[in-house]
């Protein structure tokens, strides 16, 4: 436990020890709530969080693989991952500090925006139950996606092209539940494909629904894509 957090602070700590990590948080900031939310209000004048949930796949599905795409491709790069074999370190630890580390820095993106419900709150009555369901349905999605950018992150000692892969990655699994692609398929493959897409689990969260079914989806795209670092990682000949 003790590496674990050792390793899980050296991770944050390389978020914040340069201006990168800061750049994004404002950037991701200033998309969600000026340019997306704000004039979603104004456009459905209504006191709703839909118009920012609406986009945060989107939004997330740049800023994820922007976030993590250094968590393991900067050490192979720097030659870092040949000091963690001197270390009596399991694979599994490893990976759980660099998730959590990826985890926790977007996450900490998401909770800065809770000012604005908080701001909102004055133009009329939220739902505080959907409102929580939102988020905790937010926190999901970025989970498998922190799980899918440090997947691309451990494919290749080049920050860009992991950060392209993730964007790809993440943009075709969204893409499988748009109405274009679904309505090209029969119907056997259609409902197939859409299951299979982040979208179509997060679109009933936004609703304010929790499902057990969307739940043990993320959790298993979460599993899928840990578990193929984990491949990757063992294939670069890190111990245990």
């Amino acid at each position: 436990m003790r590496s674990f957090f050792s390793l899980l602070k050296k991770d944050l700590k390389g978020y914040f020890d340069q201006p990168t990590g800061y750049i994004l948080l404002v950037i991701f900031l200033a998309v969600a709530s000026a340019l997306f939310f704000f004039r979603g209000v104004q456009a459905v004048e209504e006191a709703s969080l839909r118009p920012l949930f609406g986009i945060m796949p989107f939004l997330l599905a740049v800023f994820v693989p922007a976030a993590t795409m250094r968590l393991v491709a900067e050490e192979q790069r720097d030659g870092t991952l040949e000091i963690l074999l001197t270390h009596p370190l399991r694979t599994s630890t490893i990976l759980s500090a660099k998730f959590m580390a990826g985890f926790l820095f977007v996450g900490t993106g998401i909770v800065f925006t809770i000012g604005i419900p908080i701001a909102l709150e004055s133009a009329g009555d939220l739902d505080k139950g959907a409102i929580a369901a939102q988020y905790i349905g937010t926190l999901f999605l970025t989970a498998s996606f922190v799980a899918i950018g440090l997947f691309t992150s451990s494919l290749t000692q080049n920050q860009i092209v992991a950060f392209i892969v993730g964007i790809a990655i993440m943009g075709i699994l969204m893409l499988a539940g748009t109405p274009i692609i679904i309505s090209a398929l029969p119907p056997a493959a259609a409902v197939l494909v859409q299951d299979l897409s982040p979208l179509t689990h997060y679109s009933s969260i936004v609703r304010g629904i929790l499902d057990l079914r969307d739940v043990l989806y993320y959790m298993a795209l979460v599993s899928t894509f840990l578990f193929g670092t984990y491949l990757m990682l063992r294939s670069k000949g890190i111990s245990h």
